[in-house]
């Protein structure tokens, strides 16, 4: 498992796990990057530094995560997200109990009785209503201030964040403040030194010392084979077994007859190389000739000063000339872990078809769901016999009900994030970005598309109870959708909808199954592989060990979708409220602990530097927040002695504009925040600027260079770099030789072993 990527300096990075080798705690390579046997990659770098060639510890289990940069400052300013939602749920659940013991204390129970005949539904809801009316001024009371104190909470938190990551930022040298973003570059074969000629160009353009450029090469359909090439170069099979004459897939006997197609579908997931026989292996040399170049490349300068310099004079210029075309030079906060080399060669015009394509699949995936889930379950309850014997669905209704919800989820989270993968986004942050909104957006709909079908069988349900409201009205001749909702056996229903699709459905379930779905079971089903496969060894077996879950920032769409749903009991009776939101509390407390020590312990390397999106999830909190407006305009609208009562279209409208004037102001708050610090960059010390990129490069193994797989392809095989520059595989660090000609300054030794369970 990888552990520090640094010699004596530290990156502040945490790999706990690997990625491309053996899952944590597996023979290999375990310690969290910016471990404390050095310095975390918070300190600025000065002088020569000297690698240590010793073993690396772990992180401890008890590191502070809200403020050690353990995954980088975006992975601080995510648990400091979570806390600031434990924080948020706490005061509400306090706030609202205090309210509760100090007005009538029969709140807590309210919409929570039950009746076991018609005599008994009449009696619970004339006390329902009678109840609910009585304390409206309450619940008014409560959802303004849950509404005033998460809106003004979220805009003090983006403060906050803000603050923090600059900090972070301005303390520490990283890759990318060497590094400008080049575009504009015209398409260019594999033959020619585009690395040398760009840095050659650029050197002279600017009149600032240029390290090397780092070419984004167009290696979509090649990205496999290259780094297939790279990992067994750089972890070779043992000198006694034949290399590469026995396919992954070429076995025999019933144990291959029997689970063959389950070792080729898990060995497919986990990207394994399959080749039949060495013959179909592809010529390095070759395929390091008939790349081409995309329209980008990354410059690497020798300190930030000369690349910001470079920056401004090309800006200035308006861009520079070269072969025939236009290259410009932007700052990008982007880490050489971020970037998706494999997919700088799609276009950028196929991102907003694949994205089309992928909104069509979340309709199908909820259509289908629907017809052959939902609607059956509706079904069923609606053939009982209320009106007769009274006979209604048991409790296994709505346990199957609230799990599909949750299996619902479980699949939308897959089909969004293979959705995100293929759409070809040239970042990772893009790439969890775009899965964020998917998954967010797919969730919310899921669970009020599921809890409106529900509702609205147990509406049917309703009337073949002969319910009534207070006023003695049959429930059947109600008119109107907003007079239906407000009648309390609607309230009531519903009530039982929402908590049985939030908890544990949607708030604790998913994250109770994930460490053995994703981590344990995962593992140990290919060490079973691995084992009986005599043709998986070396990079192979490496591979086929890899956690299959690594540590994702598309977790911000799994609480921001656990707060949005918490958020819709403010639309049913108040006896609901002190059960949801412990059931939150208590779930995200197990969702921290696990957070934590996945990321210790048990994900592949990771890096989170770019803070957008902690920014997009901050905005994302507007849909709950805007719910809670909508809440308190319902409670007030038609209130006795009020001035204010809409009806039909209107009602409908003023609803929408309630949200949408909500969400638009508060994303315009919070974007002038961003922009109010990105006006106020931290003022680095003079030190810190004048950091050299050989001087960070000996502590980081992953650079602009080690982590391309077409630069370290073309260091060996075109340029005849002598070590060549060494492809980054997490767990294996200490295999990279220093080659001062390819840019590779990096050299460690192995890191410390940890047994896994």
């Amino acid at each position: 498992r990888p552990l520090r990527d640094e010699g004596a300096g530290g990156d502040g990075r945490v790999p706990a796990g690997s990625a491309g080798g053996s899952p944590t705690g597996a023979d290999g390579d375990s310690r969290a990057e910016g471990s404390p046997s050095s310095s975390a990659e918070g300190s600025p770098v000065s002088g020569e530094m000297t690698p240590t060639r010793g073993r690396r510890p772990l992180w401890p289990l008890t590191t502070n995560l809200l403020h050690e940069p353990a995954g980088g400052p975006g992975n601080v300013m995510f648990f400091r997200f979570h806390a600031a939602l434990l924080v948020w749920a706490t005061v509400g659940f306090l706030v609202f109990l205090a309210v509760a013991m100090v007005a009538r204390r029969e709140v807590v129970m309210l919409g929570m009785r039950e009746a076991s005949n018609p005599r008994d539904l009449c009696r619970v809801v004339s006390w329902g209503h009678r109840l609910q009316t009585s304390v409206k001024s309450v619940k008014v009371g409560f959802c303004f201030f849950l509404y005033l104190f998460t809106t003004i909470g979220t805009l003090c938190l983006s403060f906050w964040q803000q603050r923090a990551y600059k900090a972070l930022s301005a303390s520490r040298s990283t890759m990318q403040d060497f590094a400008a973003y080049a575009t504009g570059l015209p398409r260019l074969p594999g033959t020619m030194p585009v690395e040398m000629e760009l840095s050659s160009f650029f050197q002279q353009a600017t009149q600032q010392n240029v390290v090397g450029a780092s070419v984004c090469w167009d290696i979509v359909e090649q990205g496999a084979e290259i780094i297939d090439i790279l990992e067994e170069q750089l972890m070779p099979p043992p000198p006694n077994e034949e290399r590469g004459t026995q396919s992954v897939m070429e076995q025999k006997g019933l144990r291959w007859r029997v689970f063959g197609i389950f070792d080729w579908v898990m060995l497919r997931v986990l990207e394994v190389p399959m080749y039949k026989h060495a013959a179909d292996r592809p010529d390095p040399a070759k395929l390091a000739r008939e790349l081409e170049t995309t329209p980008f490349a990354w410059i690497v300068f020798e300190t930030e000063s000369a690349r910001d310099a470079a920056v401004r004079r090309v800006q200035a210029e308006g861009g520079v000339a070269w072969r025939g075309a236009t290259l410009r030079l932007e700052t990008k906060e982007a880490e050489p872990e971020s970037v998706r080399w494999r997919d700088l060669g799609h276009p950028i015009e196929r991102r907003y078809w694949r994205i089309s394509v992928g909104f069509l699949k979340v309709c199908t995936a909820i259509a289908f769901w629907t017809l052959f889930i939902y609607l059956p379950n509706v079904m069923f309850q609606m053939a009982f016999q209320y009106d007769d014997v009274h006979q209604s669905p048991n409790g296994w209704m709505m346990f199957i009900l609230s799990y599909s919800v949750t299996f619902a989820n479980i699949g939308l989270a897959s089909l969004c994030a293979y959705i995100s993968e293929d759409t070809g986004l040239h970042f990772e942050e893009e790439k969890e970005a775009l899965f964020m909104l998917f998954f967010f957006f797919a969730g919310i709909f899921n669970i009020m598309w599921g809890t409106a079908l529900t509702a609205w069988a147990a509406y049917r349900v309703m009337i073949g109870a002969n319910a009534h409201t207070y006023g003695g009205v049959p429930l059947s001749e109600v008119q109107g959708l907003e007079a239906i909702y407000e009648t309390y056996p609607i309230q009531k229903i519903l009530g039982y909808q929402i908590v049985g699709s939030a908890y544990p459905a949607t708030f604790l379930s998913p994250f109770l199954l994930e460490p053995i779905l994703t981590v344990w079971l995962p593992y140990h089903i290919m060490v079973l592989i691995v084992r009986s496969n005599p043709a998986l060894k070396g990079a192979r077996a490496m591979k086929a060990l890899a956690i299959m879950s690594p540590m994702s920032a598309g977790r911000y769409g799994d609480l921001i979708l656990n707060v949005t749903t918490l958020v819709l009991v403010l639309f049913v009776p108040m006896g609901w409220i002190l059960p949801l939101f412990g059931g939150f509390i208590f779930s995200h407390l197990f969702i921290v602990f696990w957070d934590h020590y996945r990321v210790l312990r048990c994900v592949p390397s990771f890096h989170f530097e770019n803070p957008v999106l902690a920014r997009l999830a901050l905005k994302l909190l507007s849909v709950p927040c805007g719910l809670m407006s909508i809440a308190i305009y319902l409670n007030l609208n038609c209130e006795a002695g009020g001035s204010m009562c809409m009806k039909g279209s209107a009602f409908w409208l003023t609803m929408f504009m309630v949200f949408s004037v909500h969400c638009v102001v508060h994303i315009f708050l919070l974007r002038r925040i961003t922009l109010y610090f990105s006006g106020r960059h931290a003022e680095r010390s003079t030190p810190t600027q004048d950091v050299g990129f050989p001087e960070v490069s000996r502590k980081t193994a992953s650079s602009w260079f080690t982590t391309n797989p077409a630069f370290c392809l073309r260091s060996k095989y075109v340029y005849k770099h002598d070590p060549p520059c060494g492809y980054l595989v997490r767990g294996q660090e200490h295999l990279l030789r220093r080659s001062p000609q390819a840019n590779q300054y990096f050299e460690d030794g192995a890191v410390e072993t940890e047994t896994y369970y």
